[in-house]
Order: C-alpha cells, then structure tokens, then sequence
C-alpha cells in the first residue's frame, strides 16, 4: 500500500478523500514549537522510511510544509510530484518544476 507522509495533522482538515489514495502517516499535530533543525531531523527520520511511489501530502504552515519537502527531494531527489488539496478540486498530484 502506498504511504502518503502528511507534515501535519490539522484537526479542521477532512483527510478522508485522501486516505484513498494510500495510508496516512502524520509526521506532527497541532501547534508546532521545534526550531527549524528539530523539524529537518524529524521529518528525515519519517522520510527515511519512504518508498519509491510513496507521497509527500503537503498540509500545515509553510514552514512545516517546506521544511518536509526539502526533506523529500534530498531523499528522493528526482521527484517532483505532490499530493495537494485545492477546496475546488479536492487532491490532486501536481508536478513542481524547477
């Protein structure tokens, strides 16, 4: 089954339509106070755990967003796809370019 690394679990967000598309792993919950260093070691650890055809499910501030991303492509450095939420379309794989 394909797992699908969420950065953060925000408690207004309805994850069902995701949970479609694989298994749910949340990295964090709620408020996050760790410093930028404590939120690159754990994500890496949760990354680290990752396959090939899992997905990065952005959900959360930027900060906690972007912080896992960098951590995705330095684990899988050739990948570009994410999962996203868009509220007209529901979740949708979209590509980022460089």
């Amino acid at each position: 089954m394909i797992k699908i690394f969420v950065p953060n679990f925000v408690d207004s967000n309805d994850y069902s339509e995701a949970e479609q598309h694989g298994e749910l792993i949340f990295m964090t919950t709620g408020v996050n106070v760790l410093t930028a260093q404590q939120l690159h070691k754990k994500f890496a650890t949760y990354i680290a755990q990752a396959k090939d055809g899992d997905m990065l499910l952005l959900s959360g501030s930027n900060l906690l967003c972007a912080t896992a991303y960098a951590e995705w492509v330095k684990r899988f450095p050739g990948t570009r796809d994410i999962l996203v939420h868009d509220r007209k379309w529901g979740y949708r794989l979209h590509t980022i370019v460089e």
